[in-house]
């Protein structure tokens, strides 16, 4: 009803006569558009108010004979069923079918007032209107898509699931899990034949070594918390469960990926180093890894991700409960006394990052850069002691698809340790990852995942309390500032 009051202010002070007539040929469609919607807001209507429900009607009389028959036969539930069914899927199909209409209709508001605005030939004040007009219709379209793609997903989702039994919620975060895990183990092996083969090379480039190295050791992090997050739930799972062998086989399978050293091994004891290329033990690590996790990573989750368009205004308030000792994570230094793997190229180049990392503070919150949490002064002990020490303040991470879009700053651990505001710009997106890091050697100590998709619904303010894995709370909050 606004685009087509706007349209009528456009041809009331419009002259020239081609533009007239495009301008009336709009609004003659946006009347139809607007009957349309109005009969299927009507059609809705009755559906959502009981019209077309089985059994009788206010006068007691049966709707159809039919049903009066199949009731007379003892299948009366089962013929229920099955026209609710079918009701349903007419309700969706009408609505998917309305949705696309106007996602055309609008489709041409924008191509319309884009010719408008091409044209150049109005006044100052009429173009505004024509720019507010389109940004309101660009925003529209957003919107409708992202309402077509989520009916389809449920339709998909109805349809995957027709005779089979509907997972529980358990499982299907654990199916995100051994997703993220199975990755996650995929991306350290990639950044472990990165470093392997440039620190083979004469002249290695420092810089891509040091990205490859950061990577490696950010994952491997990651690969903890998912560890723990899994076998939390696996606990949670029946004993028959099948996603408990799932389960134990990821995970011993993500565990025979060589280590950089940052971790101890089961029996307390460092990884050995890495193998030369071409050896034995090197190409039944590849084997044994490398092509198996390329083939699980397909997403196991039943629900696919849906794309979000437009701004998220998202606050981030605090934490609780979180894990104050991460297991098999060890302190820097022990780190860089062992980190000299793949020749004496990565040897030098640790030690060399070891003491040029450490002149200042941390300079900025890159993600690559985020890994090295504790950095050394190299000048006195007493610095590095000081670095070594806990520290309780904690950064949350904000990643967009994978790509760091924001950071709050360094606070104790709280309910009300950062209350920050961020407003993050969407372009199909579909996820939210959010990461909590202490300052110290512990580095990533929980991380949250939130779909874009189910928190698309419109509101002024929505207050949330994320659950962190493997423990803790966070609270958010979305909507405007």
């Amino acid at each position: 009803m606004r685009i087509k009051q706007g349209y009528v202010q456009m041809q009331k002070v419009t002259k020239e006569r081609k533009q007239s007539d495009f301008l009336k040929k709009e609004i003659r469609d946006l009347s139809d558009q607007i009957s349309d919607m109005k009969d299927d807001l009507q059609t809705l209507d009755m559906y959502d108010s009981g019209a077309f429900d089985d059994g009788d009607d206010v006068n007691g009389i049966p709707n159809s004979p039919s049903e009066e028959a199949l009731a007379a036969d003892g299948s009366s539930d089962g013929a229920a069923l099955e026209i609710n069914t079918d009701n349903t899927e007419t309700v969706t199909n009408s609505r998917l079918a309305s949705l696309q209409k106007e996602l055309d209709k609008e489709m041409k508001v924008k191509d319309g007032l884009e010719r408008f605005l091409a044209i150049g030939q109005t006044s100052r004040k009429l173009q505004d209107e024509s720019k507010s007009m389109l940004f309101d219709s660009k925003a529209k379209i957003a919107l409708l898509r992202m309402q077509i793609e989520k009916m389809q997903r449920q339709e998909q989702v109805g349809a995957g699931l027709s005779g089979k039994t509907i997972p529980t919620k358990a499982e299907m975060i654990v199916d995100d899990l051994l997703f993220r895990l199975r990755k996650e183990a995929a991306i350290a092996e990639g950044a472990r034949n990165m470093i392997r083969i440039l620190s083979s090379q004469r002249k290695s480039d420092g810089k891509s070594l040091s990205q490859a190295f950061d990577n490696q050791m950010q994952s491997e992090e990651k690969l903890d918390l998912i560890r723990l997050a899994l076998a939390k739930y696996s606990a949670r799972l029946p004993n028959d469960s099948s996603k408990k062998n799932e389960i134990r086989d990821a995970i011993l399978e993500s565990e025979r990926l060589p280590l950089t050293g940052h971790r101890d091994r089961r029996d307390g004891t460092f990884s050995p180093p890495i193998s030369a290329p071409g050896s034995p033990s090197q190409d039944d690590s590849k084997s044994a890894s490398l092509p198996r996790l390329a083939l699980s990573l397909k997403r196991l989750c039943t629900l696919p991700s849906l794309a979000v368009s437009g701004r998220l205004e998202v606050r981030l308030i605090g934490c609780q409960n979180l894990m104050a000792d991460i297991p098999r994570r060890l302190p820097r230094t022990e780190v860089s006394s062992v980190i000299a793997i793949g020749g004496d190229g990565l040897s030098s180049f640790t030690q060399k990052a070891r003491s040029t990392r450490g002149s200042g503070q941390r300079a900025s919150r890159t993600r690559s850069s985020s890994v090295w949490c504790s950095s050394y002064a190299s000048t006195t002990d007493a610095v590095a002691t000081a670095k070594l020490s806990p520290n309780d303040e904690v950064t949350a991470t904000l990643l967009l698809d994978s790509r760091e879009v924001a950071c709050t700053d360094s606070r104790p651990v709280s309910q009300q340790a950062w209350d920050q505001h961020f407003s993050i710009d969407l372009d199909r997106s579909k996820e939210l990852e959010i990461e909590i890091r202490y300052r110290d050697w512990r580095s990533i100590c929980a991380f949250t995942i939130v779909k874009l998709g189910d928190i698309v619904e419109p509101s002024e303010r929505a207050g949330m309390v994320l659950n962190l894995e493997p423990q803790g709370d966070l609270f958010a909050e979305k909507g405007k500032k």
